[in-house]
C-alpha cells in the first residue's frame, strides 16, 4: 500500500484544465490555480473530457489578472478565449488512490 498523499503533493496535482475544443490545446493548473503547463498531455485531456467533476465555459470578462488561473497560456488569444472550457478534475472527495489516477500534465 502506498503512503498517504501529503497536502503539498495534493496541491501539486493537476486540478483544473483550460481546454480549447477546436484546437484541442489545453493548459493545466494545480490546486492553487497556478499554471503547470501550457501543453497538457493527451492522457490528461482525455481524463478531463471523460471524468471531470465539473465544467464551465471560460469567461474572459470575469478573469482577474491578479487572481486564479495565472498566468494564462500563450495560446489563449483572440477568439480562442471565448470558446474554451474549464474542467475541474477533483472535487475534494477523492481517495488518494483516485488522485493517483490523474494523468501527468
Amino acid at each position: 500500500m502506498l503512503p498517504a498523499l501529503t497536502s503539498e503533493e495534493m496541491l501539486k496535482l493537476p486540478n483544473t484544465l483550460l481546454f480549447d475544443p477546436v484546437s484541442h490545446q489545453a493548459a493545466a493548473y494545480d490546486g492553487l490555480h497556478r499554471l503547470i503547463t501550457e501543453t497538457a498531455s493527451r492522457p490528461l485531456i482525455e481524463f478531463a473530457l471523460k471524468k471531470a467533476y465539473q465544467d464551465a465555459p471560460w469567461d474572459p470578462s470575469k478573469h482577474d489578472l491578479k487572481g486564479d488561473w495565472n498566468p494564462l497560456p500563450s495560446w489563449l488569444q483572440g477568439p480562442v478565449m471565448h470558446r474554451c472550457i474549464l474542467y475541474w478534475l477533483k472535487s475534494g472527495d477523492e481517495s488518494d488512490d483516485d488522485l493517483r489516477k490523474i494523468p501527468k500534465p
